[in-house]
This record gives C-alpha cells, structure tokens and sequence, in this order.
C-alpha cells in the first residue's frame, strides 16, 4: 500500500476516534492553559493560531488571550487558484468572516498580511500526531508548504490535539514537516 493511501486509511479512521473524544471542551481549555503558560508562548513576539472548527482541539481561547496580552495574532487565510496559504493579523474576532472551505478566517480587505514570521509561535491543527511531531492533517499540505518556509527560523511550530490521538508512529513523505512541540490537554512538550 502505498503511504498516500495509508494515509487516507488513517484519516478516516482517526477522524472517527476525534469525533468520539470525551468532553473535548474540558480538553480543549486544559490544553489551552498548557500552552498559554508556557515559555513558548510568553517569548512569541506574534501568534499564528488556527480558528478551531468541527471535532478539531478548541482554540478561541488561546485567540482571545493572545489579543488580551496586546500578542500580534494571525489566522491563515487559503489564497485562490492555487496551493498557498498567507496569514493576516486580527484586531479582534470581527474581523474573521467564512473562508475556504468553510473556515473562519480574517478578512484579506480589512487585515494586514504577515510578512515577517520572526518570533512567531504557530499553531498547527491536524486530525493525529505522533510523538516525532509528524502530523497526520487534512490532506491539502498547506500547513506543509507554509511550515517549510520557517525552517531555520526564530518561529516555533506547536501541534494541538488530544492526548489520545498522540500515536506512536504516522507514515510520512518526503514533504511532510513536523512540529516543533505537541500541546495537548495532558502536557505540552518538545520533539
């Protein structure tokens, strides 16, 4: 089998065992705490977070906080006709409108794009991870795309999910990139 169809197996899959996590709010807000009282966090000059949707690890919260400590905030935003994701600060969440593929997201006419990603501490959703900070995600690679443009940099990567779906061991390609720190509700640590 090969590794893309292995990983479409294990999407559906994992999707099914998120969409079965036991009281996934309670998680979501014990993961936020984890990762808005670490280092990581508190040195992030500007935070690139995703707007949780569906079964996905809360982060609302993690939002709001970053906009109450005066964080430069960022949501991404997938650019038309092509492949590439950009992120656009927000001053508050009234700037976020339905995007691509039904996805909350800053509105690209009233927002700033980032163009320096220099102390950023991004926030990668994905559907698993696994304890080498592969990320099994939705299939589209544009957290892929955009997580190889950081390396080498002064931006930390941190994957959100719940504890349970921390595997062991996730196929991977050649492009796939893998986070620098996993949060979820029971701990937040480094690869």
């Amino acid at each position: 089998m090969q590794i893309k169809d292995e990983k479409a197996r294990l999407r559906a899959y994992y999707k099914k065992l998120r969409a079965d996590v036991s009281e996934p709010g309670k998680k979501s807000a014990a993961a936020a705490e984890n990762l808005l009282s670490s280092e990581i966090y508190a040195a992030a000059e500007q935070v690139l977070c995703y707007y949780s949707v569906g079964f996905e690890m809360g982060t609302v919260s993690i939002i709001e906080a970053a906009l109450g400590a005066k964080k430069k905030i960022a949501l991404p935003v997938c650019m038309p006709g092509g492949a590439d994701m950009e992120f656009y600060y927000i001053a508050g969440l009234s700037d976020i409108k339905p995007g691509a593929f039904g996805i909350p997201a800053p509105d690209v006419h009233a927002c700033a794009r980032v163009r320096d990603y220099s102390h950023a501490l991004v926030v990668v959703p994905a559907i698993a991870f696994d304890k080498n900070g592969a990320r099994l995600g939705y299939g589209g690679g544009y957290y892929d795309r955009f997580l190889e443009k950081l390396t080498n940099s002064t931006s930390n990567s941190v994957g959100m999910c719940y504890n349970e779906l921390v595997r062991r061991f996730l196929p991977r390609e050649a492009h796939d990139i893998s986070v620098d720190y996993i949060c979820t509700e029971k701990r937040l640590f480094k690869i």
